[in-house]
């Protein structure tokens, strides 16, 4: 499925896969952009009454923007009839939106029937999000990764590691880049990187950060540590995620998820990432960053251990 060939102005995204729903979405927000459809609401909607917020965004006029872009989370078992009947009456200003539906993974199948797809638009397209079959788990790494900088063989042992947990997948995509920025990436360098899931990982030690808990956090970097993890794997991961924290204080608080959203920071972790952006002074994190870039412009010059006693140091900071 292209999405990039032509916009619809209904997308309905369904299916088991989390990780695959909110990549589909980041693509077709990103697609839109492009198009110059910039301005986005999202509505969630968890009982009967919030279905008023939809139908009023729909018919709302924006001085500032033309056309905008409405995210319809569906997390209801079932659509009323007086509901269908009150979208068949609003199709009129469906087409002066583009809305992109998504249902709860245990609700899609009493939602998404002929009747619901009928009272949307014609033009709308139906995605699925399922546990990738082989080819196109080949397919997902080479497509995340920039010019094929992820060799065959190391695309089979990622595959053989995370077949079956693609958020897992990702996240190890994510650092195996960031460590490795620009250069082909061998089953050597994923072995000496990866994290497994049932182990202490760089992930874990993040959320610990995030959360501010202290001991869990020393105890998460010891385990790092004790595996000989490469602590520039550690650095890099955090400066990023620090970044993020940063601009993310900047934002407005009813734009903070949207903000999220568009740095590709998974939904189930938005609250974390609010809660640390809160808690954490500027002060704070420009100190952290000052450490880290310190680390990476020494790592050569500077013993391991020593590196090790820094990332601690970072660890006790963070609120």
């Amino acid at each position: 499925m292209d999405l990039k060939k032509k916009t619809r102005s209904c997308y309905m995204i369904y299916g088991t896969e989390n990780i695959l729903i909110e990549k589909f979405q980041e693509i077709i927000l990103q697609q839109l952009q492009i198009k110059g459809t910039k301005n986005y609401k999202k509505i969630d909607i968890n009982n009967k009454k919030l279905w008023n917020n939809f139908f009023y965004e729909i018919r709302k006029k924006d001085f500032f923007f033309q056309k905008k872009i409405i995210i319809l989370q569906i997390n209801l078992n079932n659509i009323e009839k007086k509901i269908l009947k009150k979208i068949q009456e609003n199709k009129k200003y469906f087409k002066k939106h583009t809305i992109i539906i998504i249902f709860n993974k245990l609700n899609y199948k009493k939602i998404l029937n002929i009747k619901f797809k009928k009272n949307f638009t014609s033009d709308q397209i139906l995605i699925s999000c399922f546990p990738l079959k082989k080819k196109h788990y080949f397919d997902w790494i080479k497509n995340y990764s920039l010019d094929n900088t992820i060799n065959y063989e190391a695309q089979k042992y990622l595959y053989k590691k995370f077949k079956t947990d693609l958020l897992y997948l990702n996240k190890n995509l994510d650092l195996l880049l960031l460590t490795f920025p620009n250069k082909k990436i061998t089953i050597k360098k994923i072995k000496k990187t990866i994290f497994q899931k049932n182990k202490k990982n760089i992930f874990q030690w993040i959320n610990y950060l995030l959360l501010g808990k202290k001991k869990k956090s020393i105890l998460s970097l010891y385990s790092l540590y004790k595996k000989n993890v490469s602590p520039l794997s550690l650095i890099r991961y955090l400066e990023t995620q620090i970044n993020i924290l940063i601009l993310l204080k900047k934002e407005k608080k009813n734009n903070k998820k949207n903000f999220l959203y568009k740095q590709k920071v998974w939904q189930f972790n938005h609250k974390n990432y609010i809660q640390a952006s809160e808690k954490n002074s500027y002060k704070n994190f420009l100190k952290i960053i000052k450490y880290l870039i310190w680390v990476e412009i020494s790592i050569k010059k500077i013993k391991k251990e020593n590196i090790w006693i820094v990332l601690k140091k970072i660890a006790i900071m963070f609120n």
